[in-house]
């Protein structure tokens, strides 16, 4: 611990010798005691984080820790450390015991903390609890949410962006889902999808990073219905053409999970939905085809209007989406001859599959897709469960005769 003190404080420090009790006494005399020790700079912690350190970076996080000019470096400090304890688990139990939670929300205003550099990095550490589940169980108890919809509209681009980036985190565990939707996070993702805070065009980075928040919370249900309510659909097919490739392919998730029933296919169908996919599918890029197949496959499963119309797969058919498939079913059968395909790595193939599936209900579609029926009985003899039930559905509708 002296080591730990002088180190602190700036002071010199050697360790004692064995050499006998002159020479430790010389030592005592010339190293051990200083006389008039000058001033910490400001800029110097002057706490040694030791034995119970928790308490102590929890006030020095809450401010409480010192009134004077250290306190923003104490701070800085004490949120720099407190995320190097959180790796181990006795620590970060302790540091929520201390009440860590509260003062993180405490750093999120502006009123509190005026430099956006440790509101930022206050945010990113509630980040790093967001992953652990005792914690966001404090963070619901304790209002987070609240600060974080607070620091979404933060006048500093780096808050908003580490905010953007914690609630995707959340949005993966459902116990967080319906407080993100009582607090209006799911609109505060929309609207950053088109806005920025201050009513302009926002940035590809942090349109990015909300869509991609919006994509997982749309695969919740509670997260889908409101998504769905503040206009999700028309928002997120607008973004399909979008130059950032992150915005395209999360957009097309998100359509993909928000078209399920028909009223929003009916948004998106007149939004150009399908011209847009069968952009993407033509991309060589096999994440922007899976999600363009997701997109599409959502579209055309089980698609009839009120009115009796069957729009989206002739639609599909007249955009040339099934020319565009047909080649992605490819990968598959290469992934099956080198012995790769299975539950991992057959996303892209079942999701053409099962386009395929739902296009041939379309007379054109089945006339186009007859001439792939060898690949398809492949895939149906592939001898993976998934890819199996689906080439073999795709080749009974492809091979009806009306």
């Amino acid at each position: 611990m002296h080591q730990v003190w002088r180190k602190r404080q700036g002071i010199p420090w050697n360790p004692e010798q064995p050499k006998g009790f002159a020479s430790n006494a010389a030592h005592i005399c010339t190293v051990g005691v200083i006389d008039n020790i000058p001033p910490a700079h400001p800029e110097a912690l002057t706490e040694a984080f030791g034995w119970r350190a928790e308490p102590k970076l929890v006030r020095a996080i809450a401010g409480t820790q010192s009134d004077g000019p250290e306190k923003s470096v104490l701070r800085a400090k004490a949120l720099a450390s407190s995320l190097e304890m959180m790796t181990g688990a006795a620590h970060l139990t302790q540091l929520l015991a201390a009440g860590i939670v509260p003062a993180l929300n405490k750093c999120c205003y502006p009123d509190e903390e005026p430099d956006p550099k440790l509101r930022s990095s206050a945010v990113g550490v509630i980040g790093r609890l967001a992953r652990d589940g005792a914690s966001r169980s404090a963070m619901l108890e304790n209002d987070t949410l609240k600060a974080l919809n607070h620091a979404a509209t933060d006048e500093a681009p780096e808050v908003r962006g580490a905010c953007l980036l914690v609630v995707a985190e959340l949005a993966r565990h459902h116990e967080c889902m319906v407080p993100l939707v009582t607090e209006g996070m799911v609109k505060l993702l929309l609207d950053r999808c088109v806005s920025a805070p201050d009513g302009g065009p926002p940035t590809p980075t942090f349109q990015a990073m909300a869509v991609t928040a919006l994509a997982r919370v749309c695969q919740r249900e509670e997260g889908l219905k409101e998504a769905i309510a503040q206009g999700g659909v028309l928002i997120t097919v607008n973004m399909l053409e979008h130059e950032a490739r992150d915005v395209r392919l999360n957009s097309a998730f998100c359509v993909a999970s928000l078209t399920l029933e028909q009223d929003e296919k009916a948004v998106a169908l007149k939004a150009g939905v399908m011209r847009k996919c069968a952009v993407m599918l033509h991309e060589q890029d096999a994440e922007m085809q899976t999600a363009a197949a997701a997109m599409l496959m959502s579209m055309c499963n089980g698609t009839r209007f009120p009115n009796g119309e069957n729009a989206c797969k002739p639609e599909a058919v007249k955009q040339g989406i099934v020319k565009a498939l047909i080649p992605l079913i490819d990968p598959g059968i290469e992934l099956l001859r080198a012995g790769q395909l299975n539950e991992a790595t057959s996303a892209l193939t079942v999701y053409v599959v099962k386009a395929m599936a739902a296009l041939a209900d379309a007379p054109e579609g089945r006339k186009q897709l007859k001439c792939c029926l060898d690949c398809l009985q492949i895939l149906a003899d592939s001898g993976e469960p998934f890819v199996m039930k689906h080439a073999q559905i795709a080749i009974e509708r492809i091979t009806w005769t009306p």
